[in-house]
Formats: C-alpha cells, sequence, structure tokens
C-alpha cells in the first residue's frame, strides 16, 4: 500500500524497484572561445531499458542566453538527441542536435558565429534511480526526484556542466 503527495511516496513496506525518473530540469552552463552561455534545459527520457548497457534514449530543449565576450548578448536555442550508457549511478552520454543563435545587439558579421549550428557533446551524467527509502517507523518515504550532474565536452561548446534534479 502506498500514498503518493507532489514530491513523496509514502509505503507501508519497502519498495523494491530502481525506476529512472523520465524528466530533468537544468541549468546548463557552457564556453568556447569567445563565448559564454546559460541555459535551462528540460529533457525527456523516451526509452529507458534498466537492464542493458545502453539504458536511455531521449530528447532535451534548452533557451538561454549567450555572450560575446566584452561585446553583445543574443539568445540561444538548443535541441539534441541523447543516449547514456552505464547501470546504476554513473553514465557516459552522447547527445548530438542542432543550436540556433539569435544575436539581439552585437553584429553578426564581427562575431564569426553562425546562428545554426551542429551540436555534439560527449558528458559524464551522474544520475541515481529512484531507490532512496528512508524508513519511518513502519513507513518508508521515497522522495519523487533524484539529483542529476552532467560535465563534459563538445561542439560548439568546449566545456560544458549541468546541474539539475529528474522528476
Amino acid at each position: 500500500m502506498s500514498m503518493e503527495t507532489g514530491l513523496c511516496q509514502i509505503h507501508l513496506h519497502e519498495p523494491v524497484s530502481e525506476k529512472l525518473m523520465k524528466n530533468a530540469g537544468f541549468i546548463y552552463f557552457w564556453t568556447m572561445p569567445e563565448f559564454t552561455s546559460i541555459m535551462g534545459q528540460y529533457e525527456r527520457v523516451i526509452i529507458h531499458h534498466s537492464t542493458t548497457f545502453l539504458n536511455s534514449v531521449g530528447i532535451r530543449l534548452g533557451i538561454g542566453s549567450i555572450k560575446e565576450w566584452g561585446n553583445g548578448i543574443g539568445i540561444n536555442c538548443s535541441t539534441n538527441i541523447f543516449t547514456f550508457f552505464g547501470k546504476k549511478s554513473h553514465h557516459l552520454e552522447i547527445s548530438t542536435g542542432v543550436i540556433y543563435t539569435f544575436p539581439e545587439s552585437f553584429e553578426e558579421s564581427e562575431l564569426g558565429l553562425q546562428p545554426l549550428l551542429p551540436s555534439f557533446t560527449l558528458s559524464y551524467r551522474y544520475q541515481k534511480p529512484l531507490s532512496r527509502v528512508f524508513p519511518i517507523g513502519s513507513l518508508y518515504w521515497e522522495p519523487n526526484y533524484s539529483f542529476v550532474f552532467r560535465t563534459g565536452i563538445g561542439f560548439p561548446e568546449v566545456i560544458h556542466l549541468g546541474l539539475g534534479y529528474c522528476f
């Protein structure tokens, strides 16, 4: 028997499943020569197989600001398809997609930045399956969220870092 609220579940017995949360929200920072960006990202796992090494495939959408060092600012949007490999908490993530940049207060010709760029990343991802259980007497509390951390390299960004929660 279990009762679910917005951020947790309360069970009369200890759950044995290790399900992966399929939605995630991130604050994502990346940098490349002459540019820096901070974005908000949402991702959704579409296919998940917890028993295989290639365990998830999903889509990620993002929007944020891009800043040329010492010059102007603009808006960038991204769409990626990703997959991650590994079991338990530690994963290798590969993604590909496009980034579109809308310059606002700077000249495109000065930047050398094309408005539509292909995107590729290779990342380390830490994401625990939802299996944390906290006993409260004879009841068990299981939060409906999980921390996720991503860092890696790619194109056009050289280095990236993402922090967020899965739900």
